[in-house]
This record gives structure tokens, sequence and C-alpha cells, in this order.
């Protein structure tokens, strides 16, 4: 339960606007990542091993910057006395009980929430990819050194036949 506010736990719209700036800064950060998350699907989708590194790496180096983001957004918030494990919309409760104008706040917060979902689902939908890829290509590799009868199937596994080599690229 929150306590009800007094007239010294008012918050200044500079304060306001220095918390929803930070949300913003997060903002741009997802977005960028999600920009990142593309060309790295994309070096998947064309099997581009030098493009996805460097995409991967692009991709560790923006989800820094966005812990690094969301780390300098707590201590924002915890020098307004809002609690961080409650997350945005306790924190909407808390300023507008102590009259302040959270609308800001309430929008840009909104927007970090549905891109950040959006976001992680590429990232976990590119992460697979790279796995299935990977495994793909691991069993390439296999059956290039496999003996004759070998046959490659689903998910990069050899099988023994005593027939001949096929190849099943459809999953």
């Amino acid at each position: 339960m929150i306590d009800a506010p007094t007239n010294d736990e008012r918050v200044s719209p500079a304060a306001i606007r220095s918390l929803a700036e930070s949300i913003s800064a997060e903002l741009d950060a997802v977005r960028a990542l999600a920009a990142a998350v593309d060309r790295q699907r994309s070096a998947v989708e064309r099997t581009d091993a030098a493009s996805l590194r460097t995409a991967s790496e692009e991709v560790a180096q923006r989800s820094r910057r966005l812990a690094e983001l969301a780390r300098q957004r707590d201590r924002i918030a915890t020098t307004l006395g809002l609690p961080i494990d409650q997350g945005m919309d306790a924190w909407i409760v808390r300023l507008r009980e102590r009259g302040a104008d959270a609308g800001a706040i309430e929008g840009v917060g909104a927007l970090l929430r549905r891109e950040a979902s959006q976001t992680m689902r590429r990232v976990s939908i590119v992460r697979q990819a790279a796995d299935r890829l990977a495994a793909h290509l691991a069993g390439v590799r296999a059956l290039v050194h496999a003996p004759a009868s070998a046959t490659y199937g689903r998910r990069g596994r050899l099988a023994s036949t005593d027939r001949s080599l096929a190849v099943d690229l459809r999953h």
C-alpha cells in the first residue's frame, strides 16, 4: 500500500522531465537493438557468417547499452522515491498521488513496454533460427567427412544407410 503524500513529497516538473527523458533514451536504445536484430536475422537468412558475427557483436553491444540506460533510469526513479521493483505503472500512480503530471512517463513507458516486448520476440526467433542454421551446417560438415553410407537428415543428424546418400533440407 502506498502512503498518502505530504506537501514536501511534491515532484518538480524538471524531475519528471528527467525521468521521461531517461525512459525515452531507453526507447531509442530498444529501437536500435531491434534494428541490429533485424541485421542479424538477415545474415542468418543469407547464411553469411561474417555478417552474422558482426551483427551479433552489435546486438551484444546494444544490449549492454540498454542495461546501462535501465540502471540510469532506476537511479533517477530512486532519487524520486519511486519503488524500482514495482515498475512504471506503480511509479505513475505514486507520482499522480504526489500531484505530478505523469502523462509523459505514461506515454513513453507504454511505447517502451510494447517495443521491448516485440524486440525480445525477435531476439528469440533469430536465436532459434541461428541455432537451426548452426545445426544444419554442422550436419553438412559431418556429412562431408562421413563415410559414403551416411544420410544427412533433419536437424543435422547423420544416420547409416547401405543404399544411397540422401539430403533432406526441408526443415
